[in-house]
């Protein structure tokens, strides 16, 4: 069942269960400041792409789609794990402990994603 929320009176509503809602969200590369950024976007509420994540290194968002024998695929039908990676570095230089002239240090995530219910 789908309810909107216009003239929506919480009271009037009795559900068994858990209540799931959901947002649809769009991912993308954005620039702020002149620097690359993991941004998101509401696309159920509207607004801004907003940055999140960075500021990321050039090519520093990588996926990796893999078929259920982890071998890379790009057929959307076939795909059972994501591989994600995530290079980023420090927003201003960073001074080390030796007194070293400040630089921007850098550092990587990787992440691999089972795809819900998938055959």
């Amino acid at each position: 069942l789908a309810i909107g929320t216009s003239g929506l009176v919480v009271a009037d509503y009795q559900v068994p269960g858990p209540v799931r809602t959901f947002e649809l969200m769009r991912l993308a590369i954005t620039t702020s400041g002149g620097r690359q950024y993991l941004g998101a976007q509401s696309l159920s509420g509207g607004g801004a792409m907003e940055p999140v994540i960075g500021p990321i290194t050039s090519g520093g968002l990588q996926f990796i789609y893999r078929d259920v024998n982890g071998a890379i695929t790009t057929v959307p039908s076939a795909v059972r794990t994501i591989d994600l990676k995530v290079y980023s570095e420090t927003s201003r230089p960073v001074t080390t402990l030796g007194g070293g002239v400040g630089a921007l240090l850098s550092d990587s995530l990787a992440l691999r994603i089972r795809v819900r219910n998938a055959r």
